[in-house]
């Protein structure tokens, strides 16, 4: 057959190897991605980044321990891969948290940091107990001393366990909104058909009815009893 073209040879053949030379770049990236892929895998699986430790901060009223196993954080596991928002998630359901915050901290430490909540008024439990409750409803402690500086709600039919919630929040509403100089004084916390009313520790009843416009009913109440002294 004819000849080919030396310069169209030429040509073919610098095409062919211009095109080798680019796939063994492409190779050569995959190749070293990978190692580099693999070599992550490997530091971040290392024992060095493993969970050391776990700090608990801002626990007063819940177990320390309690909190560590509710996290299911556990040492030894890689501190990359710990589930920071399910972590919290479990902390929060413990009846004395109200926020958890879980951090990383490198090369080997986790810390949860807890804010626990208040209780605003109790329950009567079972052998002149009290159920501590929440501004929410929520059942923070069963079985506790009566609290002296925390008014007595009365009206629900029944107390959960801890960590669940009252049958109605109205009370603990009132009680959490209630100013410091008026909640001083009072003893009980009713509810009854939707109202309240108040009995304040002198045997003093201070019917506040449907609980809305709380703050100027409070006030109101607070210049009735200056008046009478």
């Amino acid at each position: 057959g004819p000849r080919l073209d030396p310069r169209l040879r030429a040509r073919r053949i610098a095409v062919k190897r211009a095109q080798g030379r680019r796939r063994l770049r492409v190779l050569v990236a995959c190749v070293g991605f990978l190692a580099l892929a693999g070599a992550a895998w490997i530091t971040l699986d290392s024992p060095l980044l493993d969970v050391d430790r776990i700090d608990v901060q801002g626990a007063l009223e819940t177990n320390v321990a309690q909190i560590r196993v509710a996290s299911g954080i556990e040492t030894g596991e890689a501190l990359v891969w710990v589930d920071t928002a399910a972590a919290e998630r479990s902390v929060e359901d413990l009846p004395w948290v109200d926020q958890t915050t879980v951090r990383r901290r490198f090369p080997g430490q986790v810390v949860v940091d807890v804010t626990e909540r208040v209780p605003v008024t109790w329950v009567r439990g079972p052998e002149n107990t009290a159920a501590l409750v929440d501004r929410t409803g929520r059942v923070l402690a069963a079985g506790a001393e009566i609290p002296a500086s925390l008014p007595e709600l009365v009206g629900e039919s029944s107390v959960p366990e801890p960590g669940a919630t009252v049958p109605s929040t109205v009370g603990p509403t009132v009680a959490a909104g209630l100013p410091p100089e008026l909640l001083a004084s009072v003893g009980v916390v009713m509810v009854d058909g939707g109202k309240v009313t108040l009995l304040l520790t002198n045997r003093t009843e201070v019917r506040l009815g449907r609980p809305d416009e709380l703050g100027d009913k409070a006030q109101a109440a607070l210049a009735v009893l200056a008046f009478l002294g």
